[in-house]
This record gives structure tokens, C-alpha cells and sequence, in this order.
């Protein structure tokens, strides 16, 4: 791991290395899947004949709560990180199984 220090040409090099840089990536890539399933559900219940008020506060508040982890998450965040994911990744992997299901 680099310290973000200039090196010998003068550049500043990255304080992470590129296997955390993956895992940052797949994990904001994670939420922002994450946030777009909730995007879906509240365009799918607003058109509804009787839109249902309390889901549509639901999946606004958990549309916010994922916008701010991926906007606060750190790379250098390992436990964080992981913990996305292994969680959210099984999340999406049910969502899709699911949908597939749906589609049959």
C-alpha cells in the first residue's frame, strides 16, 4: 500500500491498492444496483390506482440510506466493504432469482 506521498517523479501515488480499489468499486457498484431496485418499486407502487403512502416513505428512506453509505463509504474501509458485499450481494442475487422466477 502506498501512503499517498509524491513519488520519485513527482506524481502522487494511490494510498490503496488495486485489489481494494475493485472491491470499492463492486461495492458502490452493489448499492447503486441497490438504489435502482428501489427506484423500480417506487415507480411501480406511484402507479398504482392507490399508491400506498407508507411503502412509498419506505422505499424513500432506504433509497436515502443506500445514497449516503455509497456516498460516505471509504476505500479504505475493508470491513465495510466486505460486510456490502457479502450482504447486499446476496440481496441482488435474490432480487435476480426472483425477477427470473417472475419472467418464467
Amino acid at each position: 500500500m502506498s501512503d499517498g506521498m509524491p513519488n520519485f517523479a513527482g506524481e502522487i501515488s494511490a494510498s490503496w491498492t488495486a485489489e481494494e480499489g475493485v472491491a470499492f468499486e463492486c461495492a458502490r457498484d452493489y448499492i447503486s444496483h441497490l438504489i435502482a431496485i428501489q427506484s423500480k418499486l417506487l415507480a411501480q407502487e406511484r402507479a398504482k390506482p392507490a399508491p400506498d403512502a407508507d411503502t412509498i416513505s419506505r422505499l424513500q428512506q432506504e433509497q436515502g440510506r443506500l445514497s449516503d453509505e455509497r456516498r460516505d463509504l471509504k476505500v479504505q474501509d475493508s470491513i465495510a466493504i466486505d460486510r456490502i458485499r457479502k450482504e447486499y450481494g446476496a440481496r441482488l442475487k435474490a432480487w435476480h432469482q426472483q425477477q427470473a422466477e417472475q419472467d418464467c
